[in-house]
Parts: C-alpha cells; structure tokens; sequence
C-alpha cells in the first residue's frame, strides 16, 4: 500500500491511547443518526452477480457502550428480506479449538441466516480486540474466509451448558476466557456475599442521603417541633 511516501516522516510520532479525542472530533460529522437502512440495503442488494456482501454485528455481552441486548433487538427488528428466517433461526456456541476434542474455549455464540452475521464474544467490553484477542483473530479470520462460526447447534438456552453437552453425547472441559482488560480490569462474578455487602452499603449511603437532606434541605423543618 502507497501511504504517501516520505511524507509520513514530517508527522510528529503520536503516543497510542485508547481513545483520541482528537480523531472522534475530526471524524463526528460523518457519524449517521443511525446505520440500520445502511445495512438493510447491504444484505437485499448482493446477488449472485454483483458479488454477495457479507455482514458481520459482534458485541461483548458486557459491553455497557453499545449494549448485546440492544443490538439483538436491532437486528430482530429490522425489516429486511430474510426478516422471517432469522426470527426463527438458532443460535449456535463458537468455540476456539475443536469442538470435538476433550477441550476447548468458549468464545461466544452466533446467529447467521444468508449473509448476516451476528456473534456474541463473552467476557469482552466495548474493546473486543483487547479484551479477548484471541477471539477477536478468530472472529475477523472465519468471516474473511467466508467461515461459518455455528460450531455446536443450541438447543437449550444459552448458559445451560451442562444440559447441551449432555445432549450431544460429549464430555468436555469447557472453560470461558477470564477479561484481563488493561482499561477496565479484570470483572470477576460476584459471590453472594459481595452482593449482601453491596447491598448494604447501599442502603447505608441512602440513609445518609435522607439524612442530610431532612438536615439541610427540607421545606418543611421549620414548622416541625
């Protein structure tokens, strides 16, 4: 690829961070009020002679920027073509390894019906790439080669993993790669302890804010005796 030579080397080097300001700001005013019309007419105008453009939707099931359930509800609701197929269609665990070995990693789950793809990256925020890079590499290079990613059909919903496996006859190892994010950190779940602690203190710090306001703020202390 031709980058304009020499002229790379009159820009100062720039240090790496995990979001520039200044490229959101020369870049927000080519941000759509939103892409679903763009995609619809992606996936209804490939064909056979012109060349079938595949589409690919992935989220981090805890990415709180652009959320899983949001764009499940985007898809389910776009009006396009295959509209009916993919209400219907089953999503399927993605897996790094074989699937048929002793062991392998869940990476997430996909729905796919004709040139749409949908993919599910568990354990993973808003930055996928850095969150699960192996899973990212994975995802980027099955899609490039035209690879379905529906590894194991699903039939039971998607955390029961027990039952599925069950099912299908095979005993395995399967583990989910932990976030070890060097933005976020690491998440683990929380035990119920954690959640009775958690729950504690903010019943405290509510009873703290009652009290300042019945202190300072109330309309009405005056009148009270």
């Amino acid at each position: 690829l031709d980058y304009g030579g020499d002229a790379w080397e009159d820009h100062e080097a720039k240090d790496w961070v995990v979001c520039n300001d200044d490229v959101n700001s020369a870049m927000g005013h080519d941000t759509p009020s939103q892409s679903v019309s763009q995609l619809k007419y992606i996936l209804d105008h490939s064909d056979a002679v012109s060349g079938e453009v595949r589409a690919l939707v992935y989220s981090g099931n805890r990415d709180l920027n652009c959320n899983t359930l949001g764009t499940q509800v985007l898809l389910d609701e776009m009006d396009w073509s295959n509209h009916d197929a993919w209400l219907q269609a089953k999503r399927s665990l993605w897996v790094l390894g074989d699937p048929q070995s002793d062991s392998y990693q869940v990476a997430g789950y996909t729905k796919e019906v004709r040139n749409l793809y949908f993919v599910v990256v568990v354990n993973s925020g808003h930055l996928l790439p850095m969150d699960q890079p192996e899973a990212a590499f994975e995802m980027a290079s099955r899609f490039i080669r035209g690879e379905s990613l529906a590894d194991i059909p699903v039939t039971y919903p998607i955390d029961t993993h027990k039952s599925l496996m069950q099912e299908l006859g095979l005993t395995v190892t399967m583990s989910v790669p932990p976030v070890h994010h060097a933005y976020y950190g690491y998440n683990p779940p929380f035990s119920l302890l954690q959640h009775f602690v958690t729950f504690m203190l903010g019943c405290v710090m509510a009873l703290v804010v009652v009290s300042v306001w019945h202190r300072y703020y109330n309309p009405h202390r005056d009148y009270e005796t």
